[in-house]
């Protein structure tokens, strides 16, 4: 998640994510919900390591677009508070 866009892996069924132009940012917690309109720009079938197994996975990124001001101020303050800075990040 980022002041640009959001990429997240989800479970392929039968009842496929829509590609709707809107996705909802809720965080139950602190009764945080923010509907953010958005363009599909990826989505890709991520290889799964167990062959057998009926599970795909997918991998979706969207592109926030249009945001009003009140939107934005709210997903930066979100971040602000709950994100993570690429210097933070460790990969181990």
């Amino acid at each position: 998640l980022s002041l640009a866009g959001l990429c997240f892996s989800y479970i392929a069924s039968d009842n496929n994510i829509p590609e709707g132009n809107e996705v909802d940012i809720l965080f139950a917690e602190e009764n945080f919900y923010l509907p953010l309109p958005c363009r599909v720009v990826r989505e890709n079938t991520e290889s799964n390591e167990l062959p057998f197994t009926p599970i795909v996975m997918k991998q979706r990124a969207v592109a926030f677009e249009k945001l009003e001001p009140e939107q934005e101020w709210a997903l930066r303050r979100f971040l602000e508070t709950h994100g993570q800075s690429a210097g933070d990040l460790s990969y181990n």
